[in-house]
Parts: C-alpha cells; sequence; structure tokens
C-alpha cells in the first residue's frame, strides 16, 4: 500500500468521527490537540510517515506531514489548512461527559462501560461476562499507533481477573468484533501471567502468545500507566513507561480498530491517548531475544561460566564471543554529565549505552556500580531499554537493597570481601545477606572458596562464583571447589585449565534432599523419618506444614490423618492434643508404634546445629506469617528455606523476611518449540519472585538447564525416585534432587581428599599421600590405587605416576625439578551416575 493510498484511506475512515466531534456539544471531552513530539526512526533506516493536527479557536485543523529517513536525516514538513480533517493524535479525559453516557463515536460492545466521575470504568461481575467497549471507528489509522491510557483497579473478583487495552480489532463476525490483539494485566501482575499478549482467534478463542510478570501487583484504587506500541507486526507493552513485552507475533492484521475490556474486575480508564504512525520499530533479530552463551566441550560434567574482569578495549573484548567467556564485569561510573560509563577494569570502554547494545546476544553483562546513584540510573537505563539479561553486582548490601522493590527483575550478586577462612555462623549470615537483597549469586574470593564454603551455599540455593588470584593453584582451587561461575582476568589461562581433567569429572557435589524424610525406611514425615534420612547423608529436609484447629503448625502432607495414622478426619478439626495422641508409626511398622506427628518446632529443634537445613513447604494459605515466627524463636534461621506451589505463599514470606530463601514448585509440559525463549522467561519470573526453581523432574528441559544456569539459577527437581533419571538429571545441569531413595544412596561419594604433609620432595622420592572418598552417610574409605587417576599441572614430567608395590597405594615418583599441581581424580558414583571426583589441587615443590 502507497504512502498516498494509505493517507485516503485514513481520510475516508475518519471522516465521520471528525464531522461527529465537529457537531458534538462542547462538553463532550472529545479533543483534539497538538501531536506530541515523536522520536527519530531507529537507525535500520526503516521510512515511516507521521502526522500531526492541531485545532485553532475556528475549528480549522492544521496538518503537518512529516517523513522520517535514517536517524539523524533531517525532517521535511508540508502544512495546509482543511476544514474537517482526519486526526492522527486523539486525546480523551472524559472530564466533560456526563455520567452514565459515553463520548460520540464510542461503541460498546457487550458488558457495562459508561462514564463515572470524569472517567471511563468497566464492570464484569465475572469472567464468563465481560465487559468490551471500542474507540470511535477510523482513529486507528493504518494499525502503526500508539494506544495508551492511564488505568486504576476498582475491585476485582479475584486477583487473576484483568483488564486489557484491544487493538487491531476485526469485525469479521457478526457483532463479535475479533479476531484482535490485546495487552493484558491482571490485577495479581506478579504471577508468571500477569502481563500478557494475547490473540483472540476467528475461532473466538485465546491464544497467548507471550506473557511475563511485573515487579508488583496492581493495587486497587491506585493507577498505572498502560502503553501499547504497535508497528507492523511488532508490538511492545509498557506499564509506568517499563518496556515488559517486546514481540514480531502481530502478523496476522494490519490494522484494525482500538478498544478496552474488563474481566472479572471493575476498571477504570481515564486520559486515553492514540499516536497515529509513530516510527516504525525495527524487526526483531535473534540476538535480541534470548541469548545463550556458547560453552567450549568439557571433559566437565558441567562447565562452569567464565567471566572476565579487564579487557584494554571494546574491540579485544569482542573478539572474546564465543570464545568460553559467558560473561563480561564491568565497573559502572557516572561522569560529570550524568553519563553512565563502562569501565573494564583500569580501562574505559565506552557509555554503558553503546557498550550494552554491543554486548547484546555476545555476553551476559554483569555490572559494578560505586554508589547508590549509579545503581538507580542502572535500573532506569535497563528499564528504558527493556534489558532484563543483566546481573548488579556490589559488596554493598544498602546499595543492593536500594533498588529491591523498584527493578525486581534485574538479577543481583552479592560480592564478599573477607579474606580469612569463615566460621559456619559467618556463612550463614552470608547466605542470609545475599538473600534478603534478591542475590542468587554470591561471588567469593579466592581465599575463602574452599569446597565446603561453596556447598554451605549452594545447600541454600546460591551460586557461587569465585574471584580468582589467576594462579594455576587458585584457578583450579576455584574450579574443584564447585564454583558455578570463575571470574577472571585471564579467560584463557582458565580455559587452558579445565581441559586436564579425565572425562565426566563432576565438579560439584549433587544435593540431595530427603522427601518427607525416609520413607522407604521409616514412617513419612516423623521424627524418626527425619532422623534416619539425616544419619543417611541428606542435607535437606523436606516436609509439609499444616495447622491444627487450635493453631499449632504440625509436619503433615495430606489434609486427613487417616493414610498415615491410626486416626480419621480433618487435621485442620483437630487441636493439637488431640493429634498428638494419633499414633503416626505403627501403619508403616511395629517398630515404630507411638511416633507422632511432629510440630514445625520440634522439627526444627531436631535439626539445629547439624548439617541439615529444613525446606518448608505450607500447604495452607496464611502460614508464612508463624512459620517464620517460629522459626526466629528457634534460633535456625540460615537453616530453613521455604518451598510453594503458590507464588504467592514466597511473596509473603519474602516480605515478611526476604533473608530466608526460596524456591517455587512447578509442574509443566516442557516446550516443543521456542524452547530458549520460554526458558528466558521462566528464568525472569524465578527473578522478579527471588526465587530458586522446583520444578517437576518431567518439566526439566535443556534449554532451561542451561539458560538458568548460565544466569545463577539453582534448579531442586522433584521427586526423583530413578537413579537413571537421576544421572540424566544432573548431566543436564540440575543441582538437587528431591527422592525417596536417600537409603540406596550413603554410599555415594561427596568428595575426595588427600591426607599428607609432604610437599616437598627430592628427585626420585614419591609422593605418597592418603587418598579418602567421603561418602554420603559420613564415612572415610581409603582409596585403592587402580581408582586413582593423578592430574597433574606443569611441568607434567616432573611427577610420575605408579603403584607403591608394598602397600598397593598410588604414588607419583619425582623425576625432575620444580613446582608441580597436584589433584587426585577418583572413579564414584553419586545421584545414579559413575563419575571422577577430584580432590583439592596441593602444590609440591621437587628438588635436586
Amino acid at each position: 500500500m502507497t504512502l498516498c493510498h494509505m493517507r485516503r484511506k485514513l481520510i475516508l475512515g475518519l471522516l465521520m468521527a471528525v464531522l461527529l466531534t465537529v457537531f458534538h456539544d462542547a462538553t463532550s471531552g472529545l479533543s483534539m490537540a497538538e501531536a506530541a513530539d515523536v522520536p527519530h526512526a531507529s537507525s535500520q533506516g526503516l521510512l515511516g510517515a507521521g502526522v500531526s493536527l492541531a485545532a485553532n479557536q475556528d475549528r480549522h485543523f492544521t496538518v503537518r506531514e512529516t517523513t522520517y529517513g535514517p536517524e539523524g536525516a533531517d525532517e521535511e514538513q508540508s502544512e495546509s489548512v482543511l476544514t474537517t480533517s482526519p486526526s492522527t493524535l486523539m486525546e480523551e479525559t472524559f472530564d466533560n461527559i456526563p455520567d452514565g453516557q459515553l463520548p460520540i463515536g464510542w461503541e460498546k460492545i457487550e458488558g457495562d462501560f459508561q462514564v463515572r466521575s470524569g472517567a471511563l470504568v468497566g464492570r464484569s461481575l465475572a469472567s464468563v461476562s465481560p465487559a468490551r467497549i471500542l474507540l470511535p471507528p477510523g482513529i486507528e489509522g493504518d494499525g502503526n499507533v500508539i494506544f495508551e491510557t492511564d488505568m486504576t483497579f476498582l475491585s476485582v473478583v479475584e486477583p487473576s481477573r484483568w483488564a486489557s487495552l484491544m487493538y487491531r480489532i476485526q469485525s469479521m463476525q457478526e457483532k463479535g468484533h475479533y479476531p484482535y490483539y490485546q495487552f493484558a494485566f491482571r490485577q495479581g501482575a506478579t504471577a508468571a501471567n500477569g502481563i500478557e499478549f494475547a490473540y483472540r482467534t476467528p475461532q473466538n478463542s485465546w491464544d497467548v502468545r507471550e506473557k511475563t510478570s511485573h515487579s508488583t501487583s496492581f493495587a486497587i484504587n491506585q493507577t498505572y500507566h498502560m502503553k501499547v506500541v504497535a508497528s507492523r507486526e511488532r508490538v511492545r507493552q509498557y506499564v509506568d513507561g517499563e518496556l515488559l513485552l517486546d514481540t514480531d507475533r502481530a502478523g496476522e492484521h494490519a490494522d484494525g480498530r482500538l478498544g478496552f475490556q474488563a474481566n472479572g474486575v471493575q476498571v477504570r480508564f481515564d486520559n486515553v491517548k492514540v499516536t497515529l504512525n509513530p516510527p516504525l520499530l525495527p524487526p526483531i533479530t535473534s540476538k535480541a531475544k534470548a541469548y545463550q552463551p556458547i560453552k567450549p566441550n568439557t571433559n566437565l560434567v558441567f562447565t562452569p561460566d567464565l567471566a572476565v574482569t579487564e579487557v584494554e578495549s571494546l574491540e579485544q573484548l569482542m573478539k572474546l564471543a564465543n570464545q568460553g567467556t559467558t560473561t563480561v564485569w564491568l565497573k559502572i561510573k557516572q561522569n560529570n554529565d550524568g553519563q553512565l560509563e563502562a569501565y573494564s577494569g583500569n580501562y574505559r570502554i565506552g557509555l554503558l549505552s553503546d557498550v550494552l547494545h554491543k554486548l547484546k546476544g555476545n555476553f551476559i553483562p554483569m555490572l559494578e556500580p560505586a554508589h547508590t546513584n549509579e545503581a538507580q540510573a542502572i535500573g532506569k537505563l535497563l528499564q528504558e531499554e527493556g534489558i532484563q539479561d543483566a546481573h548488579l553486582a556490589s559488596s554493598d548490601l544498602e546499595l543492593l537493597r536500594s533498588i529491591r522493590q523498584k527493578d525486581l527483575k534485574l538479577r543481583r550478586a552479592y560480592t564478599v570481601t573477607a579474606t580469612s577462612l569463615l566460621t559456619e555462623g559467618q556463612l550463614g549470615r552470608i547466605s542470609m545477606d545475599a538473600h534478603s537483597v534478591g542475590a542468587n549469586i554470591v561471588v567469593l574470593p579466592q581465599a575463602v572458596s574452599t569446597q565446603e564454603n561453596v556447598h554451605y551455599l549452594a545447600v541454600r540455593g546460591l551460586a557461587s562464583w569465585v574471584l580468582t588470584d589467576n594462579s594455576d593453584l587458585g584457578i583450579h582451587a576455584a574450579l574443584v571447589s564447585g564454583a558455578r561461575g570463575i571470574v577472571t582476568s585471564q579467560p584463557a589461562k582458565v580455559r587452558g585449565a579445565w581441559n586436564v581433567y579425565p572425562k565426566v569429572t563432576l565438579l560439584h557435589r549433587p544435593i540431595l534432599i530427603a522427601h518427607r524424610g525416609a520413607p522407604q525406611v521409616a514412617p513419612e514425615d516423623t521424627l524418626a523419618s527425619y532422623e534416619k534420612a539425616i544419619q543417611l547423608g541428606s542435607e535437606v529436609m523436606e516436609n509439609d506444614i499444616r495447622r491444627t484447629a487450635d493453631g499449632e503448625l504440625v509436619l503433615l502432607h495430606d489434609e486427613t490423618v487417616h493414610r498415615t495414622t491410626n486416626g480419621t478426619g480433618f487435621l485442620r478439626n483437630m487441636t493439637l492434643q488431640e493429634v498428638k495422641k494419633l499414633d503416626a508409626g505403627s501403619w508403616f511398622g511395629p517398630s515404630f508404634k507411638g511416633e507422632r506427628i511432629p510440630t514445625l518446632r520440634e522439627a526444627l529443634r531436631q535439626l539445629k546445629g547439624r548439617p541439615v537445613i529444613m525446606l518448608a513447604e505450607p500447604k495452607e494459605d496464611g502460614l508464612e506469617a508463624q512459620i517464620i515466627q517460629i522459626i526466629k524463636e528457634e534460633g535456625v534461621e540460615s537453616q530453613v528455606l521455604i518451598q510453594s506451589f503458590n507464588d504467592q505463599h514466597l511473596r509473603h514470606s519474602r516480605d515478611i523476611e526476604p533473608a530466608y530463601g526460596r524456591g517455587l514448585l512447578e509442574s509443566q509440559t516442557p516446550p516443543l518449540s521456542a524452547a530458549l525463549d520460554k526458558a528466558m522467561k521462566q528464568q525472569q519470573y524465578y527473578t522478579a519472585l527471588q526465587s530458586m526453581s522446583a520444578p517437576s523432574f518431567g518439566s526439566m528441559y535443556p534449554e532451561l538447564a542451561a539458560y538458568g544456569g548460565s544466569r545463577g539459577l539453582t534448579f531442586w527437581t522433584w521427586t526423583v525416585n530413578d537413579l537413571n533419571k537421576m544421572k540424566q538429571l544432573i548431566s543436564l545441569g540440575v543441582h538437587g534432587i528431591i527422592t525417596d531413595l536417600m537409603h540406596q544412596l550413603k554410599d555415594d561419594t561427596v568428595r575426595v581428599q588427600l591426607r599428607t604433609d609432604q610437599l616437598e620432595l627430592k628427585i626420585g622420592h614419591a609422593f605418597q599421600p592418603v587418598i579418602e572418598r567421603i561418602t554420603r552417610d559420613g564415612r572415610k574409605v581409603v582409596v585403592e590405587a587402580p581408582s586413582v587417576k593423578w592430574v597433574v599441572v606443569q611441568p607434567v614430567n616432573s611427577l610420575i605416576q605408579q603403584v607403591n608395590p608394598k602397600t598397593g597405594l598410588s604414588e607419583l615418583v619425582a623425576s625432575s625439578p620444580g613446582k608441580a599441581i597436584v589433584m587426585a581424580a577418583v572413579t564414584g558414583t553419586a545421584a545414579g551416575g559413575t563419575w571422577q571426583f577430584i580432590s583439592a589441587p596441593v602444590e609440591v615443590q621437587v628438588s635436586p
């Protein structure tokens, strides 16, 4: 369609609406206003046409037509005066419309829409009885529009109900006015589908094509600004200026009318504005969608992410793309002009806005501001650009906390500054501090990045990244610690380091979560079952929490007691005294006669001070505050995580006490197409929720594991009772397994260690450490020589492996002088698979 033809179509289409407006009483409230400033077209050089219209006091209209060329090109304008003219900008405030009426030209399709107190109010009492209204015909032009309004929810049937801006509405069905697209927003906007781009099909059914969540729910009686930018097949949807959805899936219909819809809500719309023919948006390229770094093929089951901290220029940085470096660590400073500048180490590499565009589709940015004002400026820039794939890193908790509520979708990394070994109490504080600011990554300095510290944080749902000192010993210590990310100024050196390990080397320790204790060997959800699971080596105890009739919290999965006790009835109808009379063990076996349903307090006291935490799942609404109160009273704050299928339980927990980790339980079918984009949306949702991912094992798919894992997301899958499936999940990148099979996994290897003080050798002498395999249930087993393979880092030939004929132990004989880094690789089983486990490296000095 030519531009001239489009203009003729627009003029004819609008003539009726404009004539109605001209003859409408002055109190109608339908006004034409000077067009607002319109930004330049994009640098891609797409051509578009803009037309603005202003009314003078004599009801004549001035039309200014602007043709947009490439960015920076001069604009050409022509001007003419018409007695009537199509409008390319409409503003409706409803201020002069009598209550109970509608502005001229507005068309109510179904339900209840009318003006009340200077605003348009739509009312739908049930989802099956929606209310829809159309704006006057013709003002939508050729379908490339900006459609915006102020929206206020007055009441909702339930938080999942919604309102919407409809656009490109067709009239293919009698009185149906569909198909169409819509920008829908639920009052409970924090849900995974709180914000939607949806298509009402020709069959009058929903096709929800894109969805995301908002950082907060829409408060009743609070006003928000909603905006849609429709540009050919491209659509952007904004809330209060924040770009939430950006899609190119609006290709079926190029034009059509505009409207509003209410579904199970009472909603107010005001200050409606329509702008025609904004500069056309460029096509979405593949790099504008979900980006997953390409990791190199190594012998590691899970290759850690690699973050570079220092390059001399942006050009040098771009040479690292697709070379194994996944993340770029940038220090951000604000110059005297208020612009954000990006530094790599001590090198300035450009304005942050420019650098981010270069990084997109090549690296994940990790941004480190020095001050709160810079952090807030970063959040604003990312919000304006619609960039959600970034981390904000800082050791300043107040800095991270200052933007927590405003920019919940911005991932956070808490950098630890400790330089000496950490106590368990200090580790607990680090864990709680990280959760309190919504960080899912903890960056540890080299000095404290031990296997024990990394695993302690992993059990609490946190991904450890190590800021290595770049020495050979330091790099290998960071790798063997099980860290999920390595931060370095020498990425090539790290890439070389991970190639020395044998095939199927498992550097991180799988976390096993006991499902209701050890239900195969003891009655579920009893203290006996929990004790047995601890003895078998479980690090996490999963259980379910319910409330008795007199308000006490107890651990029970079912609503009723008849399956796991000798009683009957609903737990909620029983007092604690009545519950404690029930026998919760005899049904399982006579040796457990007299076992009782435990209270939450009793279970917490059983775990207190032991190397195990509770994964607490509230099974009813409204338990969160009481659970948290009991946790604090029992002094086990660093030993509890909260999980739920209900995201509101997690939000309430976070609002009451953000320092406790959280996990969202889910079960869904893996996507068949666009899996990486689906993974991106899921990861963004977990970030906004500040939660781990706890999917059913059938819900996991490779793209989700890879995408989320590269961004510090932790995955604990449930409930896996097949050892081969466990192996597959660990290979996929899952970090924790919820299982009933603790009794079958007690012999698993969790760590290998060298017992030696022998760090200096003479040539011809042997290095003979005792190599121990630590089992899940805590036993130390000396490893026999055939199960050991030595890993020796440069100089490779300084130590030669042999078996001592007298002791039968594997040993290394010094053959040439120099320093060698030594690790023992031991074959062992864990979580259903057979892997290579590596001891922490030691440095051996060989002298003549």
